[in-house]
């Protein structure tokens, strides 16, 4: 499966009416989740599925900070866009006490779609 199909299923997620909260809370993880995957598989890629890498993408913190430690500038981008998105979906699967707006999902899937370009600007 490509990771990025989730990015139309959370734009379908955030344009379905009515709407409810558990919709904004499931556009943010598919969000996220479309990018995190996609920048793990690029960036194995960019390794030469270097084993170590391999073991390192399955880790959401560790993948951000193997970018994060990069000499080229546009991974270190990717690796704190991921840390900043990662922040939002964990708030939405995770803290149920506090409600998670359609704005702040419409925010989450637009901060995603920037991921995804730099990442294509990166690894293409």
């Amino acid at each position: 499966m490509d990771p990025l199909d989730y990015l139309p299923f959370a734009k379908k997620l955030l344009d379905k009416m009515p709407q409810g909260e558990a919709q904004m809370r499931t556009a943010i993880n598919m969000s996220y989740y479309a990018v995190y995957l996609y920048a793990a598989s690029q960036y194995t890629k960019c390794k030469n599925n270097d084993p170590s890498i391999e073991s390192a993408v399955k880790s959401h913190v560790r993948l951000i900070l193997e970018l994060k430690k990069e000499s080229d500038d546009n991974l270190k981008k990717i690796g704190n866009q991921l840390f900043n998105l990662k922040k939002y979906r964990e708030h939405a699967d995770y803290d149920m006490s506090t409600p998670v707006s359609k704005s702040l999902a419409e925010f989450c899937y637009r901060h995603a779609l920037r991921i995804k370009e730099t990442i294509e600007k990166s690894f293409m």
